[in-house]
């Protein structure tokens, strides 16, 4: 449920109306409030880090004349069309800014990648990277005059015609650290930990990174002010598959495959607390549950195991962080519904089909 006083920040069971409780009702509520388990924690809603988003051109002669565009926007500068240090492995590349009101490009502000394939093994194709928790909402604006005169049809039309190919989903946990969590990941058959100079855990990956990875590590608190006192642990998914982007709004729940334990249990394992530090830094060191707890004798092996069914981390809610919440981030950013669309060939952009105005752009002068 989410707070009202602050929508980005979940408050697990409770949320405060000061307007709406008298005195007693607050005092019962703050006492029920000290009776709540210490893990129950605040979470952050789900956000979007990024995503790739790549629309196939069906005609190679009409991806050389959106390249074409590209390169003569990134001439005339007026949109905030820079182009980037390296293309890769594509013709075409633009990094696109929202320019300020006097017209002024701010290199440092958050953007949007364009890239653009007319030849090579791969069939043609445009790719667009951004992350969509930083973009301004006048960015869309922006980049819905921009793109007519690119594609020959708007910013979300064009993306209407796409597939994700990469989406990065997170949450953050407020006063938590990674050390004090066993995590495990179904299906993950990969893991790697990486610790700090002081011997700290700071990031777990699970996963490799040319698939789904999930990746939990340590957040800079102080971008959340009071709400954060010391850490902020960040479970991150990376999914890597192509995803029709109409079908984003009934993507599976990632968060539902990681499980937290523990590693500071409320209720003590019956072996020596010796033997159960040692069972910690295997946990830490290896990265997996599965994989410390074989190393284990088999007598103590069932009893860190029941030790850790009767400690999962209750602060720890994927199902809360999908349904409405995941819809409406999507809303948010304008990826819920998309306009229908056009085909996306050179015929409609140019409007030779009879179905659409011709428009006094670039594509129509290429034709």
């Amino acid at each position: 449920m989410a707070d009202k006083a602050n929508p980005s920040i979940i408050i697990w069971g409770h949320v405060l109306q000061a307007p709406l409780l008298n005195k007693n009702m607050k005092e019962e509520m703050m006492k029920k409030l000290k009776k709540t388990n210490k893990t129950e924690l605040n979470m952050t809603v789900p956000k979007i880090d990024k995503i790739s988003i790549v629309v196939p051109i069906p005609e190679s002669h009409f991806a050389q004349i959106i390249s074409q565009n590209v390169w003569d926007e990134l001439k005339d500068t007026d949109f905030g069309w820079v182009q980037p240090y390296s293309k890769g492995a594509y013709n075409t590349a633009a990094k696109i800014f929202c320019p300020d009101e006097d017209g002024v490009i701010n290199t440092k502000e958050p953007h949007m990648l364009f890239q653009i394939r007319t030849k090579g093994t791969d069939k043609p194709h445009l790719r667009i990277e951004y992350n969509p928790s930083k973009i301004p909402e006048k960015m869309y604006g922006h980049v819905d005059l921009c793109f007519p005169l690119i594609t020959g049809q708007g910013f979300l039309e064009t993306l209407s015609h796409g597939h994700v190919t990469r989406l990065d989903v997170c949450t953050d946990i407020l006063d938590v650290n990674p050390e004090d969590f066993m995590l495990k990941v179904k299906y993950a058959r990969y893991s790697q930990s990486v610790f700090g100079n002081d011997g700290s855990l700071e990031t777990i990956y699970f996963g490799k990174s040319k698939g789904t990875q999930y990746t939990v590590y340590k957040k800079a608190h102080e971008q959340y002010g009071k709400e954060a006192k010391s850490d902020v642990m960040r479970v991150e998914c990376r999914l890597r598959k192509a995803i029709p982007i109409q079908h984003l709004s009934s993507l599976e729940n990632p968060f539902q495959r990681v499980q937290f334990y523990n590693l500071k249990p409320t209720k003590q394992p019956n072996v020596h607390p010796g033997h159960w530090m040692a069972f910690v830094d295997a946990v830490r060191f290896r990265g997996s549950s599965n994989t410390a707890l074989k190393r284990q004798p088999v007598d103590v092996r069932s009893k860190l195991k029941y030790c850790l069914s009767k400690n999962t981390f209750e602060g720890w809610k994927p199902e809360d962080l999908w349904g409405e919440a995941w819809l409406q981030v999507l809303n948010n950013h304008h990826l819920l519904q998309l306009p229908q669309a056009m085909p996306l060939t050179l015929k409609t952009a140019t409007g030779e089909d009879g179905d659409v105005d011709e428009p006094s752009n670039p594509l129509a002068k290429a034709a």
